[in-house]
């Protein structure tokens, strides 16, 4: 029994490394390890992104830009960079000795929280791929006031909880406000609907006509609807959209056809661009 109990913890750490040591796409091979001064942080984001990760990032809106970057490599730097808290024997969250000495700065200012840490660090890389002065006290000061925030001093894991739900809950608004800056008049949009009519998933296509940016909604021209049972009329809500209707419909819910999403998006894109490729392109 005490053998199997040794080999059910081996494996649980076996996994727990494994995951900790998963490498995203955008990172080059080589060893990576802690910064120890803040510029380093930059130096060594240069050295380890690819080239073309790097150029998308800078291009970014600098509010855009720590969403883009944390979305593909912050779970793996909070590992690497050591920046990550622990439950002491007091039961207080605390960071380890051993910690980069960079981040006696942040501390120093009363922000304890991984997550707003490294976003500081991204924010100002992103200064730095622009060739603008890094101003960390300007960066400090930007997520000390996104509202709802109380504190960034951390205690225990239910005050680091509600900063992540905050910030998290503040990053997807940012997305949701910066996507619809992708639209324009003209543009081919498509958008999935649950056909109340016969209980299956449709994805409509269409060109915008109208944009309403302060409602976040555009007029829609259909003019191809494709349902897993093959139908072209689908029920939303009360009413029946067909072919060559004009919905309006919330941007938010849409993507646009062969269009290269700087950040994440809820929805899945690709197999609808072939579709619509596909079908008329002849």
């Amino acid at each position: 029994m005490k053998q199997s109990w040794i080999i059910i913890l081996i494996l649980l750490f076996n996994i727990h490394c494994g995951f900790g040591q998963f490498r995203p796409s955008v990172i080059k091979k080589g060893k990576i390890t802690p910064p120890v001064k803040f510029e380093d942080c930059f130096l060594q984001l240069d050295t380890i992104l690819n080239d073309s990760f790097i150029l998308e990032v800078k291009n970014l809106p600098i509010d855009i830009a720590p969403v883009k970057l944390n979305y593909n490599i912050g779970s793996f730097l909070h590992d690497k960079w050591k920046i990550n808290y622990y439950r002491g024997l007091d039961g207080e969250l605390t960071y380890s000795k051993n910690n980069p000495e960079f981040l006696q700065h942040y501390f120093d200012n009363g922000i304890y929280e991984p997550y707003i840490i490294l976003r500081i660090i991204f924010r100002c890389y992103h200064n730095h791929l622009n060739n603008e002065p890094v101003n960390i006290t300007d960066a400090f000061d930007y997520y000390q006031n996104i509202p709802g925030l109380r504190s960034l001093e951390i205690s225990n894991n239910q005050e680091s909880f509600y900063i992540r739900d905050v910030i998290i809950d503040y990053e997807d608004r940012l997305i949701d406000n910066y996507q619809l800056t992708f639209f324009n008049l003209g543009d081919t949009l498509g958008f999935s609907i649950w056909n109340k009519g016969c209980g299956t998933n449709c994805l409509l296509t269409g060109k915008v006509i109208d944009i309403d940016a302060e409602n976040h909604n555009a007029g829609i021209y259909i003019f191809d609807i494709a349902c897993s049972n093959r139908n072209t009329v689908v029920r939303h809500d009360s009413d029946f959209i067909e072919l060559y209707d004009t919905v309006a419909y919330d941007l938010k819910e849409c993507f646009k056809l062969n269009y290269k999403y700087p950040t994440y998006i809820t929805g899945n894109p690709f197999m609808w661009n072939r579709y619509v490729n596909e079908k008329y392109s002849k």
